[in-house]
């Protein structure tokens, strides 16, 4: 997990073993008491961190924002977004239209953002989404994610995902991301953080 301070400085708390270094995330919080922090991380590192807490409440400075990667990939560990995003307003006082999320994979090179709850991800003007239905692979309104990524220079051009989503209506090329297919291949870069993580809790 990182934290960005108002001096651009970024500064990282998961130790060498996996562990997040809560003690220290703590004091860096409390030390910039005066300026807005970004706090960046996967959900699941967000939701051991809220677990290490407690009932522990800290008070973020005024126009702190946090970016979490979500996706916990057949961890074996679900938590709805509305729920999440609950922990983040309950134990750091920032609500959801100041947390912002980030899609992508280790396939593609471009990444999408949505901010707060019940907003499409956007896309990038060099990419093209479309929602498939998984039997037929024909367009469907909600079903499997597939992406064109013109920045995927030298390797492959499209992929298609096992992630479920639901076409936008309000935005050009956007998509309401739903979830993981249970189904699907457990896969992810947030999973051997998370086998880290539990490790040490």
């Amino acid at each position: 997990m990182g934290v960005v301070a108002g001096s651009a400085e970024t500064q990282f708390y998961v130790g060498v073993g996996g562990a997040l270094q809560v003690d220290r995330l703590r004091e860096a919080l409390a030390a910039a008491s005066s300026e807005p922090v970004l706090l960046l991380g996967t959900a699941l590192a967000f939701l051991h961190w809220f677990e290490a807490m407690g009932g522990e409440r800290l008070s973020l400075p005024e126009g702190s924002w946090a970016m979490e990667t979500g996706g916990y990939k057949g961890s074996g560990r679900e938590l709805s977004k509305d729920d999440l995003y609950g922990l983040f307003e309950s134990h750091l006082g920032l609500p959801a239209e100041c947390i912002v999320n980030e899609y992508s994979m280790t396939e593609l090179s471009s990444q999408f953002y949505t901010r707060g709850l019940n907003a499409p991800h956007q896309c990038p003007s060099w990419t093209r989404t479309q929602v498939i239905n998984p039997e037929t692979l024909q367009p469907a309104d909600t079903g499997y994610l597939t992406i064109v990524d013109l920045a995927n220079v030298g390797s492959c051009l499209a992929i298609a995902t096992q992630d479920l989503a639901k076409k936008s209506t309000s935005a050009s090329q956007g998509f309401h991301l739903l979830g993981r297919d249970p189904n699907a291949i457990a896969r992810g870069c947030s999973r051997a953080a998370d086998a880290m993580l539990s490790r040490e809790s």
